[in-house]
Formats: structure tokens, C-alpha cells, sequence
């Protein structure tokens, strides 16, 4: 009997050592790297808003490793496809969508055939958004990133999703109960649309573009409450060669000393928090110093207050002043422009 289950043993030992010599595994098992995609943990994050029963899962701590290769094709992340022409300028457009009662955020990067859009405004601007990424020659959106959950940053995607593929779509990781919000990160996920949850840490490459997410600081957001809806967006700092991006979307004071005091931001130019208005721009200083940039960018829309010396946004103005740091504004109707070739970069209004 001992010879018997000594021979089985070492059959067993055989058996499983050929199928992993040869590149097999067991059943339950799984190989501890993977080439030219993917690698870290990926765990699962769950939302589910009671009264509506919508439940969306996304993945989270997932590194995304962009390999590439010579000859111009590319090994890239799952899913997203672009000519790989990492060597060309790129041009990031703060579309306006703002009106008479609307702030908003529509930020469209486009590097060659690569195209990222982030946010697309209030709902009834989505129109706009699309007629825009059609007269940029769109044809399709590499990477969609919708920083929070405020219809004046999200609901315009509704518009997008609807005529333009997207490869890719990230969000924080919380619904803040929203059940529009949920409904539209469902409607993505029923279109086949690959939808993450990501926070510092997370980043991708995208035709030698570098995006990096330095807020929120934990997946699902590190505020509670009102606060943590706009403090919890997503924070994205972007790198080519010699030049860098900051973007902030709504974060306000809370986000602002954690990003200065947590990450490296500084940044040629940097897009004001919160539109520029007081709210998130009331203890703008520091993070100011710390960026250092030359050109702040102002999105957003129109107010009573916007050209008022007592208004809302009189103190950040008159801080980039004292910084001898320029602006410039889209809420004037305009689209801001920038053009870069990852040395030198160049600012003008456009539409």
C-alpha cells in the first residue's frame, strides 16, 4: 500500500510539473505575471442606490502598463486602439459649455489618432460637445474620464456615449446616491464599455502621454457628505515630455492641501478648481505656490459676479496678479486652446 501512494505521488509530482514546464496550470491557479498589459491587484468596488436598484461594479488598484513597440504599431492596454505617433504636438481644447445658470467642464486632449475627452458639460450641452469633437475630426474616444458626480461635469456624456465609441471610461468609485449618475455609468457598462474606478496611484500611457490621477486619494473619495462630491473628483496630472498639465475639476480646499502636500504638481499650467469661483478658490494660495504654473486656465460659464471686482472671483484673479501669473477664461464664450510639442507650448482662444 505505502508503494502505491508513493508511485501516485510521484506521478501527481510529474504531472503537474510537465503542465507548468509546458505553460499549463492547474485548475484554480494563475500565472504570477502578464506580459505587455495589465499587472497589480485589482479588487471589486460596488454601488448600489436603494431606491433604484442599479448596482455597478468596477475594478480598482489596477496599474495600467503601456508597452510599446517600434515600427508604428503598439502594444496598448486593452481595448484601446490609436496610431502610435508619440513624437507628434497634441492640442487640449477647455470646450465651453457653460450658459446663463450652468458652470461645466468639457476638456477634449487629442494627440494624433489618440483622443481623451474629459467631462462633456451639462446635459444640453452634449450637443455642442459632439459638434466640437466632430469638427476635430473625432472618430472615436480612446479614454473618457467623468471626474464626479455633477450633472454640469457628467450628464453631457449621455450625448457622447450615444454617437462616438469609447474604448475606456474612469470614474472615483461613488455614485454619492445619485441615481442619474448611476444610470448613466450603467448605460457605458451595457454598451460594453470597459468602466473603472480609480484614485491616486491609478495612470495610464496613451501615445507617450502620461495621465496620472492624483485625487481622490482613496478609491470611493476621503470626504463625506456635499463636501465630498466635488472634493472627491478626480484630480488628473498630465505629462509629455517637458511639459505638464494640472487638472482639477472641482476640488476644493480639502483636495487642494492634500495635493500639495502629497504629490508633485508642479505644472506649466494649471486649471482652476471649481470654475475659479470663491468656493473653491478661497484658500487658493498655497496650492498655487506649489504648482508654480505660468498660465492658470478659468473654465466654466458666466455670472453676474464674473467681471464684478466684488465677485466671486475677484480674489483669485487678484492673487494670479500679485503671482504674475496669466489667465485665461472660457466662460467668455470661448474655447481655450492649447498647443504644445512637449517642449514649448502656446495659448489662444478658438470658436
Amino acid at each position: 500500500m505505502k508503494k502505491a501512494i508513493i508511485i501516485v505521488l510521484l506521478v501527481s509530482i510529474l504531472m503537474f510539473g510537465c503542465l507548468d514546464f509546458l505553460g499549463g496550470k492547474p485548475a484554480g491557479t494563475s500565472s504570477g505575471t502578464t506580459s505587455g498589459t495589465n499587472t497589480g491587484t485589482t479588487t471589486g468596488q460596488t454601488v448600489k442606490n436603494e431606491s433604484t436598484g442599479v448596482v455597478i461594479t468596477g475594478e480598482t488598484n489596477k496599474s495600467i502598463v503601456h508597452n510599446e513597440t517600434t515600427g508604428g504599431t503598439t502594444v496598448k492596454p486593452p481595448g484601446i486602439q490609436y496610431v502610435h505617433t508619440p513624437e507628434l504636438p497634441f492640442t487640449v481644447d477647455f470646450i465651453y459649455v457653460g450658459d446663463e445658470t450652468h458652470q461645466g467642464d468639457a476638456i477634449l486632449i487629442k494627440k494624433g489618432d489618440a483622443d481623451i475627452l474629459i467631462d462633456a458639460g451639462p446635459d444640453k450641452k452634449g450637443v455642442k460637445v459632439n459638434a466640437f469633437l466632430t469638427s476635430r475630426a473625432i472618430d472615436d474616444i480612446e479614454l473618457l474620464i467623468s471626474t464626479h458626480a455633477d450633472p454640469e461635469h457628467y450628464s453631457g456624456i449621455y450625448a457622447v456615449a450615444d454617437k462616438y465609441d469609447i474604448e475606456e471610461a474612469w470614474w472615483m468609485g461613488n455614485s454619492f446616491e445619485n441615481s442619474d449618475y448611476e444610470a448613466l455609468l450603467s448605460k457605458l457598462t451595457t454598451k460594453k464599455i470597459p468602466v473603472k474606478s480609480v484614485a491616486k496611484g491609478n495612470s495610464i500611457t496613451i501615445n507617450g502621454m502620461k495621465l496620472e490621477v492624483l485625487n481622490p486619494s482613496k478609491l470611493g473619495g476621503a470626504f463625506k457628505g456635499t463636501e465630498g462630491l466635488d472634493n472627491d473628483a478626480i484630480a488628473v496630472k498630465i505629462t509629455d515630455r517637458d511639459f505638464c498639465l494640472l487638472l482639477t475639476s472641482d476640488i476644493l480646499f480639502g483636495a487642494q492641501t492634500y495635493l500639495q502636500n502629497n504629490a508633485d504638481v508642479k505644472c506649466k499650467i494649471m486649471q482652476s478648481p471649481f470654475h475659479g469661483l470663491g468656493t473653491g478658490n478661497s484658500q487658493i494660495g498655497q496650492l498655487l505656490i506649489k504648482v508654480d504654473p505660468d498660465d492658470v486656465i478659468v473654465s466654466g460659464g458666466p455670472s453676474d459676479t464674473s467681471t464684478d471686482p466684488k465677485g466671486t472671483r475677484f480674489s483669485l484673479y487678484e492673487l494670479l496678479k500679485l503671482y504674475k501669473i496669466d489667465h485665461y477664461d472660457n466662460y467668455n464664450g470661448k474655447t481655450v486652446e492649447i498647443t504644445s510639442d512637449g517642449t514649448d507650448y502656446g495659448i489662444k482662444y478658438v470658436g
